[in-house]
């Protein structure tokens, strides 16, 4: 059994909920109803992580999974082999009395999810529902209220009505005076999904992701709470839930430069992070001893034959997990020398890249990643520069420098003041280059920009510095003198 409906969570989800319990690591994958709702969430090079967090909340504030993808992989036992039971759950939000959840749909991801086959009337018809600890607790007072009013509510799902004698309807009234029971139910039945989520949270499953930063927040706040204004109270709560989560985007990138001079083929191996190139590559590697066996459990579900079904959460969630079990393989039987090299347990698979666990990818920033257990390390970025005119009436806007500079490996641009901009490029070669030739342009010039220099704030302070200090000098001067003349 692959896709999960409401035609099959209830019966399935003992089995899916044992699955997580025994599991050596879960893969996920997510697909989402919208990528970008506005211009101005874009990321930016001048992002920090803080930065980038509030872009994403505003951004993805009504955007929903609609898929799910959930590879369960397993050790087997006294074997140098895996199984993995990939769950591939369409996920749509159910309404209940006043609780009536809205999202956004955007054109492109529709089309997107159209061209990879996405069965909308299954997403529709068939979503499993889902709602947050936050949601839930709402729900769960209405109800109660409405129970105490004695009020008529529509709940979507039916209900048997049984009539009872008057002696029977006062025991149960008196076993269950504020409906708990009654509400309980629908409470779950609204939960869905999100009891999975739990399970894994409560067990702190090492998660498996690719370049996830934007299925962590949709997940966290989806299936956990209501994404809190603070970026490093985030971090904190999902590190909380999960102590190890992976984002193989992350791992083969930062395996990349690390095998750079030290084995060229082995390099190779991560020339394209992307996930389709990433497996296809490592599948073809035959160069790692011992490498475990991986089966699909059943053996003929959809995702066991040869098609690949692409930008299915599911399939997605099952490459995905693929990818980190090769490479932590890969990489620990490479720190031991080769009459060393051995089969090796599912806790040293694991654990074998965890000094890359949770650090997540994070595109055009000013840090490297996302650190999930502490500050964000820095990115070796270029400095940024100044651009302003020639002169003090030549007015420069970001518009036009960002026209002037296309040409220079895509630079983000911000205002400065009225008369310059800072310009962010992507790497040296960009920065000497705009500062070559804009030192011969006719109408604006470019300088590396320098806190004490250009910081508005750097040189109030210092202004202030100055003042107070010429103050102090004077009022010195004066009382000197004043002693002097009595």
């Amino acid at each position: 059994m692959v896709d999960i409906t409401t035609n099959n969570f209830n019966n399935i989800l003992p089995e899916i909920l044992s699955d997580v319990k025994s599991s050596s690591f879960v893969a996920l994958d997510t697909e989402f109803t919208g990528l970008l709702a506005d211009a101005a969430f874009k990321g930016s090079l001048f992002d920090g992580g803080p930065q980038r967090y509030q872009k994403l909340v505003s951004n993805i504030r009504r955007f929903t999974v609609c898929q799910l993808g959930l590879a369960v992989f397993k050790g087997v036992p006294d074997v140098n082999a895996y199984t993995v039971t990939s769950y591939n759950f369409y996920l749509r939000p159910h309404s209940c009395v006043s609780f009536d959840p809205t999202f956004m749909c955007q054109s492109s991801s529709l089309e997107f999810l159209q061209k990879y086959k996405f069965d909308f009337n299954k997403w529709l018809y068939y979503g499993v529902p889902c709602m947050n600890s936050d949601e839930a607790e709402e729900l769960r007072g209405e109800l109660s209220s409405i129970v105490k009013g004695n009020k008529v509510f529509r709940i979507p799902y039916e209900v048997l009505v049984q009539k009872v004698s008057s002696c029977e309807r006062e025991r149960l009234e008196a076993k269950d005076p504020e409906g708990t029971e009654f509400i309980d139910s629908i409470v779950t039945n609204m939960l869905g999904f999100t009891t999975i989520f739990r399970c894994l949270a409560d067990h702190h499953k090492p998660l498996v992701l690719h370049n996830c930063l934007l299925d962590l927040m949709l997940i966290y706040k989806q299936f956990h709470q209501n994404l809190p204004p603070s970026y490093e109270v985030f971090k904190s709560n999902l590190h909380e839930m999960f102590p190890l989560i992976y984002d193989t985007k992350f791992i083969a990138t930062e395996l990349k430069y690390f095998y750079k001079e030290k084995n060229d083929q082995v390099r190779s191996l991560f020339s394209n992070t992307g996930l389709v190139e990433l497996s296809s590559c490592l599948k073809r590697d035959e160069s790692v001893l011992y490498l475990p066996t991986l089966s699909h459990h059943p053996p003929d579900n959809k995702y066991s034959g040869s098609e690949m079904l692409l930008h299915e959460a599911g399939y997605d969630a099952y490459l995905t997990g693929g990818c980190f079990l090769h490479m932590a393989h890969l990489h620990a039987m490479l720190q031991i020398p080769s009459l060393q090299h051995r089969p090796m347990s599912p806790r040293e698979h694991v654990f074998a890249l965890k000094n890359l666990a949770n650090q997540v990818q994070i595109q055009r920033a000013a840090v490297r990643c996302v650190a999930l257990n502490g500050p964000d390390p820095p990115l070796k970025r270029p400095p940024w520069l100044v651009v302003e005119g020639r002169s003090r009436s030549m007015r420069v806007t970001p518009g036009m420098v960002s026209l002037a500079l296309a040409q220079y490996g895509n630079p983000d641009v911000i205002p400065r003041n009225n008369n310059s901009v800072l310009v962010a490029t992507t790497s040296w070669k960009c920065t000497r280059d705009i500062l070559t030739d804009l030192a011969e342009d006719r109408y604006m010039k470019a300088q590396l920009y320098k806190k004490l220099r250009h910081s508005p704030l750097v040189r109030s302070l210092a202004w202030s510095g100055v003042v107070m200090s010429t103050g102090l000098s004077v009022w010195i001067v004066y009382s000197t003198l004043r002693k002097s003349s009595s």
